[in-house]
């Protein structure tokens, strides 16, 4: 039995000689190096953007507590049960699994 073999094809397009090889992509049109070609929003997509931030937001009180954690996990304070921690594991494995 004889196995044909395919040609072998260079992965890249740089030619053996080490010289990389010339790039055939078009520069950028100049109308979008423009000041004209850059978009902004107006006055009322600027403050429907800033509503949906504002509405978006957490409570303070979230905030807070998450701030905390974040600087107990950072000094390395932040008491974990690992019992706890292990049975979350296992369980979020059983759901995953349908079982």
């Amino acid at each position: 039995m004889r196995i044909e073999t395919k040609p072998v094809v260079p992965v890249s397009n740089e030619p053996k000689s080490g010289q990389p090889a010339a790039s055939s992509a078009p520069p950028a049109p100049a109308a979008l190096t423009t000041p004209a070609a850059v978009v902004s929003l107006s006055s009322a997509g600027t403050s429907a953007t800033a509503q949906i931030k504002i509405k978006d937001m957490p409570d303070p009180k979230v905030q807070a507590r998450i701030a905390q954690i974040r600087q107990q996990l950072q000094t390395g304070s932040y008491p974990i049960d690992l019992d706890e921690l292990a049975a979350r594991i296992a369980d979020d494995e059983l759901a995953r699994k349908g079982d």
